[in-house]
């Protein structure tokens, strides 16, 4: 079956000043990301903001990221906010915030978030660094949950992935709580290292959550895990794609699965250079749909810079077919540094054929905006 986009629209700008959404009264004025948490017991929507700032140039208020709950997606197409989670004096609120301390902690970036049995759960991912000639920006991947709707937020230390064993940063961020703060016992850092799963999306499947990793910053490939939503927050039960066998995923547990993803004896899961993805089941394709931003759609050759769909019949892929939706000189949407596809099964319409989604933007304006994607299947 071959795919093809009818459409891309631009709907607004999400949030800020010159946003669609009042947002100036949680001091939200750029943000970006957006992953969706869907809270399945009580039919909300949450958006999972990265680095927020009072103004949309990056100043004033930095917060490492942020979260709102949607209202509707209304006929306009819109993502319409109903409230930013706050303080008493209405300001969105870090959920995990970093130390903001260059070649330490710069920041805390969420890379994907789930619900399961009530409990809200995000796995992020600890920047050391924003320096791009540098080998490792990265410190570590983690997990944090809230038992109460997302209020109050707790570390999962348990759930650890270390990027780099002998960066300091790492080992130190490793054994401390949500709060900064140290935690009682201590963590072996050599059994935590899991450098394929620095950053994690996960999407929830039957009795599994399925994870799409990756590593060093937009630059790899995309792995594969799973684990079963009952054993979340255990570490050991977390399985890893090693294989396809007849077209059938090959998954292995624990230390054996992380010692053959970590020699690099695993396959990928999608053979893009990876950056902040989200995954949807889409009914009128009947396959699964990860939306990237990658200057690499194969890693065997070179290719503009754009925004792409691949998909797949089977959630643990491989997802080797895509469509390209648009790139920077796409002058329907007319916008520069795009990065970060967000998107979920409740921002469609006509079940599937109509795509809605955030897509964030890094200059002229820190912002996301808001994608109508409108796709066909050939020959209809």
């Amino acid at each position: 079956m071959k795919i093809r986009v009818k459409e891309v629209g631009f709907n607004g700008i999400f949030s800020g000043e010159l946003g669609y959404n009042d947002t100036k009264q949680y001091k939200v004025g750029g943000c970006d990301l957006g992953f969706p948490l869907y809270d399945s017991v009580n039919d909300k929507l949450y958006l999972l903001f990265g680095d927020t700032f009072q103004e949309n140039n990056f100043k004033y208020d930095w917060r490492s990221n942020s979260m709102c709950l949607v209202k509707e997606l209304d006929k306009s197409g819109r993502i319409i906010v109903d409230h930013f989670l706050n303080n008493l004096e209405q300001k969105a609120y870090a959920l995990s915030e970093g130390h903001h301390i260059d070649e330490y902690e710069m920041t805390r970036i969420p890379t994907g978030a789930i619900e399961v049995n009530g409990v809200y759960y995000f796995y992020y991912f600890s920047m050391c660094c924003w320096k791009y000639e540098k080998d490792n920006m990265m410190n570590m991947g983690g997990l944090v949950k809230s038992l109460d709707q997302g209020k109050t937020w707790i570390k999962v230390n348990e759930v650890s992935f270390l990027n780099d064993l002998n960066k300091k940063s790492a080992q130190e961020l490793l054994n401390e709580d949500n709060n900064h703060q140290p935690i009682k016992e201590k963590i072996d850092p050599r059994k935590k290292y899991n450098h394929y799963f620095t950053q994690i999306f996960p999407k929830l499947e039957g009795d599994y959550i399925y994870l799409f990793a990756e590593s060093n910053y937009r630059s790899e490939p995309s792995k594969m895990g799973r684990v079963k939503k009952e054993h979340i927050e255990d570490y050991d039960e977390y399985e890893y794609l090693i294989n396809y066998v007849d077209g059938q995923p090959i998954y292995q547990k624990g230390e054996k699965g992380r010692a053959l993803m970590n020699e690099g004896k695993t396959v990928n899961a999608c053979n893009a250079a990876m950056g902040e993805m989200s995954v949807i089941y889409n009914d009128y394709l009947n396959k699964y749909c990860l939306f990237l931003v990658t200057h690499k759609p194969d890693l065997s050759k070179e290719e503009d810079c754009g925004l792409y769909m691949f998909y797949s019949d089977k959630i643990d892929g491989p997802y080797n077919e895509y469509i390209k939706i648009c790139d920077y000189s796409d002058s329907r949407l007319n916008i520069e540094g795009m990065y970060a596809p967000m998107t979920h099964e409740k921002l469609m319409r006509n079940k599937g054929k109509d795509i809605y989604l955030l897509l964030s933007q890094w200059i002229p304006l820190y912002n996301p905006i808001t994608v109508h994607l409108s796709l066909e299947k050939e020959g209809e």
